[in-house]
């Protein structure tokens, strides 16, 4: 499995270093077996992917070890120090919650970016929050179509000086952007559906189109997606080819109806002959 599922709950957590914490979370969980939630991976393992001194990553798990919510964290002492009478040195083991209720899905190759520990908590934490099936966030009180921070630093659990702060160098990163009432994660590792269904692969199609001309994707409609798909099945054109000899500029929104209208697709089911005349 290519993906991590992360649940939601991480909203949950709070503390001081919260961010670099969920982001050791994370990699925890895409450490663990997908059929039993469990991890067994050794400290020295984690601080050097994490680049995180052992000291400093034991501070980490002790805090993580008080969110039973998210993680159950077994402590065993290892046999060679147990048999030196070392019997305060252990290896933990780390058990998650393989069927968590609400979640999103996250493609491993995050783990692998050159990207800061804070900066990938934080963004892991934003999609917690962001509405359903979408990467955005909209906020509920907007101030002049814009986000509110005062807002969002409580639904982050943190204070406005860190958000703007990491909000500027998610930015510069590239990582979000702002859009009205709201912010859009344009990191490409936060999926919204996973599956090789023909559907999914219109949209995500559509979607990282979207994201590579800098402009907002559309929401998912399963309609219209099916108008795309029903499309497709009469031209031997890809998607992707036709998106760009038609859609060379976008607007900075776009809807599955603007890309019907590019497409000429029309909003009903035509039989093959129709569709003929209009490739």
């Amino acid at each position: 499995m290519n993906y991590t599922t992360i649940t939601k709950q991480i909203t949950e957590y709070k503390s001081n270093k919260q961010f670099i914490d969920l982001y050791t979370y994370a990699f925890l969980k895409y450490k663990s077996d997908n059929n039993t939630g469990t991890s067994y991976i050794l400290n020295d393992t984690i601080s050097s992917n994490l680049k995180i001194p052992e000291r400093t990553l034991s501070e980490i798990i002790n805090r993580l070890d008080k969110y039973k919510s998210l993680l159950i964290i077994e402590r065993k002492p290892i046999k060679e120090y147990v048999e030196k009478g070392q019997y305060f040195i252990s290896k933990n083991i780390y058990h998650f919650n393989i069927n968590p209720t609400h979640f999103y899905f996250l493609d491993n190759s995050f783990f692998s970016q050159e990207l800061p520990n804070e900066i990938k908590g934080f963004l892991l934490k934003l999609k917690s929050i962001c509405k359903n099936d979408t990467n955005k966030y909209i906020s509920s009180k907007p101030v002049k179509k814009a986000i509110n921070y005062t807002l969002l630093a409580k639904e982050l659990k943190t204070d406005v000086k860190t958000l703007k702060r990491l909000l500027s160098e998610c930015v510069t990163l590239e990582q979000i952007k702002a859009i009205d009432n709201g912010l859009l994660i344009t990191n490409k590792c936060f999926l919204l559906n996973v599956g090789s269904s023909k559907e999914n692969e219109i949209y995500n199609t559509i979607y990282d189109f979207c994201i590579s001309k800098g402009t907002t994707p559309p929401e998912r409609n399963k309609t219209l997606i099916k108008l795309i798909k029903l499309h497709l099945s009469f031209t031997d054109k890809s998607l992707s080819a036709l998106l760009n000899v038609k859609c060379k500029t976008l607007p900075d929104k776009t809807t599955l109806d603007y890309f019907l209208k590019a497409l000429s697709i029309p909003k009903s089911q035509k039989k093959q002959s129709d569709f003929s005349i209009i490739l």
